[in-house]
């Protein structure tokens, strides 16, 4: 099974979820709780970590960060690997405490109001859970919140969630926040809250594009999975757009052009050459026919058939009318370049 790609850039927006090993507990009971949060805030001093919400369920977590840094990997390895020997220190037991791989999901910072949305969901996490409201609360960060700022954890950061809601961070403004985050959601931001359940990525179509360009340059000739093959198709596909625009054709011609168009022939290897595609979605999207029939014409083109054939010399002028038509007889103009097959 392919291993879930790790997206890592400055200023990354993330929604995290880690669980335990098995399904089992991971928080035992509020002194593990207390030793986790202490233990995520010296890796927020380690990594420059900005923690805009946590919530601590008994055999899970959630975190909202950015990473100023993008140094999610490294940060994540550390804080997994301190609390897991911290625990097993206090209740004396060994092992991994966590399944295999956490979960992170990239958000789009610049998303209307993503940062209160996402706080909301983590907040309301444990309640939806079925935990005791009063006592699932206080291992959210909506405590947090809710208190004073002097009577806060020291890293926790508000203001982007206070921002996104156009609240100030006062007894008012607190009070409006508790009532945003009413543990009992509407139809609508239940439906809005399901995007964090799933996917990769959350934002639109540019922000998917521009983390795939980011992707591309990760990618190995043994990247599996869906993110990596999207990133893929979105490098071949520049690429053919890229082409198409040298030749001075529209997507349009691809399809009116015969299936063994010599152009197409020669784009379809440079793509095969320089992209992991498959010669079934290089047939495809240049409108190639099958597969096979794009095999062979590709094996006809190793062969030299589609070569581009040498260009006939430009038309030669009469020296003596062009001296008499021109009143610059002493200059003269060099061609551009060699044509190919002519030198």
């Amino acid at each position: 099974m392919a291993r879930m790609l790790r997206i890592e850039y400055p200023d990354a927006l993330y929604h995290v979820v880690s669980r335990g090993d098995r399904g089992e507990p991971v928080f035992l009971n509020d002194d593990d709780r207390a030793q986790f949060l202490a233990s995520l805030g010296e890796a927020v001093e380690k990594t420059g970590w900005r923690i805009h919400a946590f919530g601590l369920l008994p055999a899970h977590f959630h975190l909202l960060l950015t990473t100023p840094n993008g140094n999610l990997v490294s940060g994540m390895k550390w804080l997994l690997g301190t609390y897991t020997a911290r625990f097993n220190r206090r209740h004396k037991t060994s092992g991994h405490l966590f399944s295999g791989r956490y979960r992170s999901q990239v958000l789009d910072p610049t998303l209307p109001g993503i940062h209160a949305e996402a706080a909301a969901y983590i907040h309301s996490n444990p309640a939806r859970a079925g935990l005791d409201p009063a006592q699932s609360q206080s291992w959210t960060s909506l405590a947090a919140y809710l208190a004073a700022p002097d009577q806060r954890l020291a890293w926790l950061a508000t203001s982007e969630v206070f921002s996104a809601l156009n609240l100030p961070d006062s007894a008012e403004g607190r009070d409006a926040l508790a009532h945003h985050a009413s543990p009992e959601p509407s139809p609508s931001t239940h439906s809005s809250w399901e995007r964090f359940r799933s996917g990769w990525y959350l934002g639109g179509d540019g922000f998917r594009r521009e983390l795939l360009d980011r992707i591309a340059v990760l990618r190995t000739p043994s990247s599996a999975g869906s993110v990596w093959k999207a990133s893929a198709e979105q490098q071949a596909d520049r690429l053919v757009r890229e082409k198409l625009g040298e030749l001075g054709w529209q997507e349009h011609d691809l399809e009116q052009r015969a299936k063994t168009d010599p152009e197409k022939v020669r784009l379809a290897a440079e793509v095969r050459r320089v992209t992991p595609m498959t010669v079934q979605w290089i047939a495809s999207r240049l409108h190639m026919g099958t597969r096979n029939t794009l095999r062979n014409a590709l094996l006809q083109n190793s062969k030299g058939v589609f070569k581009t054939p040498p260009q006939p010399p430009p038309p030669l002028i009469d020296q003596q009318k062009s001296e008499m038509a021109s009143p610059h007889r002493n200059l003269s103009a060099a061609p551009a370049a060699f044509e190919p097959g002519w030198d």
